[in-house]
């Protein structure tokens, strides 16, 4: 299948290309990020124009499977002769029978999957660490990646391990694309309004991406891929949560309970999933976290909080997932031509999940909301505000700015295809509860999925009114 055209990470590109204008020194690069992220075609993209040694993890394989396929793998680029790699079986030899082939040659030796190479133990990361500071640093001009989709694994047993300490010189946490790059990279001949709905729903996620159909809508493009037997999207879930943590139940719980509820405390969930409220569920906790899965966040007059901390669902598509396609499994099983429209996507339900989707959005994007602001160059605290007593009111702000020049910036974020003075009312609430922050000036932004009312416009209200378009 021949492969789309390459998509952003200019950033990321930048840094990888640094090693071919300058190889005269092996250096390590870690990768990590969730699967369908665009990682492998990263590092194949950075250096189509170099030698690049791909070693690649079998998912689920035992540690003599993993040094078998390597052992295939290192003949097929080296040639070496077969009795030598029969005769292999340890990490440390098959280690040094790679630095004895490149033999001072630049190249890439790219381990791809690595937590399933290192069949998820600690024994290759430390026989790697003996290696390279023995045979690849001072025999070798090499650029090792280390590159995985099982973050926990990548960031507690290789970026954060003893035996790494002090040599990965590059770590890259690659996330989704942002909507300025999906706009123009998948949705050239399509509307705005159709992208942003798009990506509100599969998110930045360019394998998601690659999959929209240019010639139908987004709602028909839904149907096709979530909404009919065997669809790409019914099974996903499933797939993401094997390949990222087996069969533990925690996980699983602990996801299906912040979709239920929307939002959680440590303690709350633990409960939940009958956990002591102790490091076993932060562990899991975190490893969420750094799957991408979930995110932890506190009120941005007190974010660090343990008790007033929540924790919800981070990814787009997973929130997609649990609103509308896990309800409705058994019915679209039954329907061979797919759910109609009206049905898979209630209009009612699912605009509202595209306003609490919008406001995700802009929770992401508060960097460039801060830039178009023309703040970005004062230090500020941003995120939701809220206080425990507020929890069932609207007196709740999804993004607050906090600046370093005693400005708080309010910003409502609204979805609707007409926003009118009506919201003036709504939005005085919230700024008259924000006085619990003392001597701040109250500065009110709109951020909207569309151009507001003239009316509103002619308000002078807001200090600023920024649209899709802007961002």
């Amino acid at each position: 299948m021949e492969l789309t055209a390459f998509i952003g990470r200019e950033v990321e590109l930048k840094a990888l290309r640094a090693f071919c204008d300058n190889p005269s020194r092996s250096r390590v690069t870690a990768i990590y990020g969730r699967r369908r992220i665009g990682k492998t075609r990263l590092v194949m993209e950075a250096y189509r124009d170099f030698q690049v040694l791909h070693f690649e993890g079998l998912d689920g394989a035992s540690s003599a499977q993993q040094k078998k396929h390597f052992l295939k793998t290192l003949y097929r680029h080296s040639n070496m002769e077969a009795h030598r790699l029969a005769s292999t079986s340890d990490w440390e030899d098959l280690l040094i029978l790679l630095a004895e082939h490149i033999a001072g040659e630049p190249c890439v030796v790219f381990f791809d999957e690595f937590q399933w190479m290192a069949a998820g133990r600690n024994e290759l990361v430390s026989k790697l660490k003996f290696v390279w500071d023995n045979y690849l640093v001072r025999n070798a001009r090499v650029h090792l990646i280390l590159c995985g989709s099982i973050s926990s694994f990548l960031v507690k047993n290789v970026i954060r391990s003893r035996a790494l300490y002090g040599r990965i010189d590059e770590i890259m946490h690659l996330g989704p694309l942002g909507f300025s790059e999906a706009r123009a990279g998948f949705f050239a001949s399509r509307s705005t309004r159709e992208a942003l709905e798009y990506y509100l729903v599969m998110g930045g996620v360019p394998k998601y991406l690659e999959l929209y159909d240019k010639r139908r809508s987004v709602r028909l493009n839904l149907i096709d891929l979530c909404f009919r037997p065997g669809a790409y999207f019914h099974d996903e879930f499933d797939r993401l949560f094997v390949s990222h943590f087996g069969k533990v139940r925690h996980y699983r719980n602990i996801v299906e309970f912040l979709a239920l509820r929307g939002f959680a405390t440590r303690d709350e969930i633990a409960k939940r999933i009958g956990l002591k409220s102790g490091g076993r569920i932060s562990g899991f906790l975190e490893n969420l976290c750094l799957a991408g899965f979930i995110e932890g966040y506190g009120p941005v007059q007190n974010p660090e909080s343990a008790h007033l901390r929540r924790y919800r669902i981070a990814d787009s598509f997973l929130r997609f997932y649990f609103r509308f396609i896990r309800s409705q499994k058994s019915q679209i099983g039954r329907s061979p031509e797919g759910l109609p429209l009206h049905q898979a996507l209630p209009e009612k339900r699912y605009h509202v999940f595209l306003g609490l989707a919008f406001e995700h959005f802009c929770y992401q994007h508060a960097h460039l909301i801060a830039k178009r602001l023309g703040f970005s160059a004062i230090a500020y605290d941003y995120g939701s505000w809220f206080r425990k007593s507020d929890l069932s009111t609207g007196a709740q702000v999804d993004l607050l700015f906090k600046r370093a020049d005693k400005v708080l910036t309010l910003c409502e974020v609204k979805f609707r295809e007409r926003v009118g003075k009506e919201i003036i009312e709504e939005v005085d609430k919230k700024a008259e509860a924000l006085s619990a922050f003392g001597n701040f000036t109250i500065e009110r932004v709109l951020i909207s999925a569309f151009p507001p009312s003239d009316e509103l416009n002619d308000e002078g209200y807001f200090s600023a009114i920024l649209t899709v378009e802007d961002l």
